[in-house]
């Protein structure tokens, strides 16, 4: 399943990158290796269909803003606001929308 990538990938970056001081450099690793694992067809594996898929994935966002963070004792919105992301729901169903304009405008390659 494309969580257990998501979180082998999240630890892998825990172990690498831990030295690591810039915030931005972390988020860029985070949305282009992590991120990417579960945002990949996800509509047709549709995380955001069951709360349960929903809340597995969201808590991997939740560790790795945390880590992006580390000194932050901010709340997880605070971290999304600070880091300038979407909870994962919204971004899945972004994802689903911009999958819907480009099947309405013809413009997936089949």
């Amino acid at each position: 399943m494309n969580v257990a990538k998501a979180k082998r990938m999240l630890g892998f970056l825990k172990r690498n990158c831990a030295g690591i001081v810039g915030s931005t450099v972390l988020l860029r690793l985070y949305c282009s290796l992590v991120r990417s694992h579960f945002c990949f067809c996800s509509q047709l594996w549709a995380p955001q269909s069951s709360t349960s898929n929903l809340i597995l994935v969201e808590n991997i966002q939740r560790r790795a803003t945390r880590f992006i963070l580390r000194n932050s004792n901010l709340c997880y919105k605070a971290h999304l606001i600070k880091l300038k992301l979407l909870p994962l729901s919204y971004w899945l169903e972004y994802l689903d929308l911009v999958f819907l304009f480009k099947c309405l405008h013809w413009l997936i390659d089949y």
